[in-house]
């Protein structure tokens, strides 16, 4: 894997987090996800973004309630106490803003990025036969991991 696809994305993180968001982070160690490895007692949602182009893959920030909602309250500027429509476009505009701070720092600048899902971590879906980067980051409101999974085309 090549890190050049994956730096970018830690670095847009802790630049959203600390200018829009205004949650501090704490970032882990960073692993190869295990197969089949499914955390779906610790994350309920998750925001999603397809990536193609120069390279294929997704995008995904794991989030329990508690951590969700308090990002979600924290952007918005205001309380938001269930996991409802304004919950979720504020995570998906939080997803898209690390995206899109790290597709400038891609290389080649060839990588397309889709607009940013949120679904339940139960029926997240992978690319087949990719490792998965997994970046866990502790806030003061719990833990988020961010996993990156991706493949270089020719």
């Amino acid at each position: 894997m090549n890190i050049a696809y994956i730096n970018p994305f830690i670095i847009a993180t802790r630049r959203v987090f600390d200018t829009m968001i205004r949650v501090p982070l704490k970032l882990g160690a960073v692993y190869v996800k295990p197969a089949g490895d499914r955390q779906s007692q610790l994350y309920k949602i998750c925001a999603t973004i397809e990536m193609d182009g120069a390279a294929v893959g997704l995008f995904v920030l794991n989030l329990s309630q508690r951590v969700a909602l308090a990002l979600a309250s924290s952007l918005a500027g205001q309380p938001i106490n269930q996991l409802d429509e304004d919950c979720f476009d504020a995570l998906k505009e939080i997803a898209n803003m690390i995206a899109g701070n790290a597709k400038k720092d891609l290389p080649c600048g060839q990588v397309n990025l889709k607009s940013p899902s949120i679904v339940s971590i139960a029926s997240l879906t992978y690319p087949e036969n990719m490792p998965i980067i997994a970046i866990p980051y502790d806030t003061t409101y719990g833990r988020l991991i961010m996993e990156i999974t991706f493949r270089q085309q020719m």
